[in-house]
């Protein structure tokens, strides 16, 4: 594991307090590879234990995280069409992964979503309609299937 820039401190009653060196110390629950949110770990120092909630990010050299994929979590509610119906997209809810590991729902309505592939001139069982989602310059997409009747 990778203790970067972790100090452990052994503090005293009297507020006095000592910088341990990390190989006095035993650390268990810590996984640097393991990107999550909520990881406890455990520090201990001779008969002395405490833990530690952490959020372990991906190293992505990068400020802001970009979307990395998206998938929907509730499809539109209507996935049938009569023919020269226009496209409804209410309803629709994706998620959407970011390259540091944590998610957002996006409501498929958002301002950077983009529906295409929609034709509704002429029947159709399947037409498969691609859902595009583009922030700080990176598209990402996915699909799904509405059928056109007369």
């Amino acid at each position: 594991p990778d203790y970067t820039g972790l100090k452990v401190y052994l503090t005293f009653k009297n507020a006095d307090s000592r910088l341990l060196d990390l190989s006095e110390c035993q650390i268990t629950g810590f996984d640097s590879s393991k990107v999550e949110r909520d990881q406890v770990i455990t520090i201990a120092y001779q008969e002395f234990t405490c833990q530690y909630t952490i959020t372990v990010k991906k190293d992505i050299g990068l400020f802001n995280p970009v979307p990395v994929s998206i998938t929907f979590k509730t499809l539109p509610d209507k996935l049938e069409y009569k023919v020269n119906d226009w496209l409804n997209r209410n309803g629709g809810m994706l998620i959407c992964e970011y390259n540091d590991g944590l998610t957002r729902e996006i409501p498929l309505l958002d301002k950077n979503m983009r529906v295409k592939g929609f034709d509704s001139s002429a029947p159709t069982d399947e037409q498969i309609l691609t859902v595009e989602y583009k922030e700080m310059g990176v598209t990402v997409s996915t699909t799904y299937t509405i059928k056109v009747t007369e």
